[in-house]
């Protein structure tokens, strides 16, 4: 379970420095946030951040690693999926770290801001409620066929559309079986939790003790593989290198290398057709 203070406090950052009008006025600490912080959430997908957040369970640090890096590829392929067929000139993406606290907090930042929504309010809110269920193909292709009516890919010829249909079933039955448990924290759209009984998530603002002292607890080892959240804007490039990575890469939990996150550099746009010339001007 993530703490809410330390999750109010990581929302927030994003929304200041990436989501503006998501700022909550006159916020300072935890506790000042008066909404539903699943909202805020799956809010920050429209301004191009889905938020991620998962318990890896116990064990070796290699271990460890390697299942984070499983569960993140799940999405990183979903997203390169749908953005292939869907949006091919907006895919590109990259991820970090929010903090160096555990359990992970993850934050992946992609060009395709609907296809982020729709993992925000359908793909990732499905997972929890069923990971570790047996979950049935009819309900993996209700939860596909949604995604895909939301994004209007019934622009796409049958034949594409149903390999892409197809395609992220297949994608979708492994980020299922993965064994990092995702942690509830983006809120269900109401079409998902009306036909798949898919409740709120529980993460809305505990309390807050108004003595308590102000200062924050030590924080846990930090991951080495992804950086942490940016200073001021998300990089274009050297995203992947965490700023000390080298000197404490030995004690960090997550410390092995995850190839598959992003690209440092941005895709480039795909160019329109050309068409050929004609024969008189060759």
């Amino acid at each position: 379970m993530i703490d809410n203070a330390r999750l109010e406090e990581i929302l927030m950052r994003l929304a200041r420095r990436y989501a503006r009008p998501l700022a909550f006025p006159g916020w300072e600490r935890p506790g000042d946030y008066t909404g539903r912080l699943s909202d805020l959430a799956t809010a920050l997908a429209e301004y191009n951040l889905l938020v991620m957040a998962a318990d890896p369970g116990n064990g070796a640090a290699a271990d460890v690693a390697s299942r984070i890096t499983v569960w993140v590829e799940g999405y990183v392929r979903l997203y390169d999926l749908l953005c292939g067929a869907l949006f091919p000139s907006f895919a590109g993406r990259q991820a970090f770290y929010a903090d160096e606290r555990q359990p992970p907090v993850i934050v992946l930042n992609g060009e395709a801001a609907p296809v982020l929504m729709m993992m925000a309010g359908y793909v990732a809110p499905f997972i929890v409620s069923r990971q570790g269920a047996n979950v049935s193909d009819f309900e993996i292709r209700g939860l596909i066929d949604l995604v895909l009516d939301e994004l209007e890919a019934h622009d796409l010829p049958h034949a594409e559309l149903r390999q892409l249909r197809e395609s992220a079933m297949a994608q979708l039955r492994q980020m299922l079986a993965s064994p990092v448990r995702q942690l509830h924290l983006t809120a269900p759209v109401a079409a998902l939790a009306r036909n798949f009984d898919v409740g709120a998530t529980p993460v809305d603002p505990a309390p807050v003790p108004q003595n308590v002292p102000d200062v924050a607890p030590a924080p846990a080892p930090a991951p080495g593989a992804l950086p942490e959240m940016p200073p001021e804007f998300l990089p274009e490039q050297d995203l992947l290198v965490h700023p000390d990575a080298g000197a404490a890469e030995e004690s960090r939990p997550f410390a092995a290398s995850i190839p598959i996150f992003f690209e440092p550099q941005p895709r480039p746009k795909r160019r329109p057709p050309v068409p050929d010339l004609p024969e008189d001007l060759k």
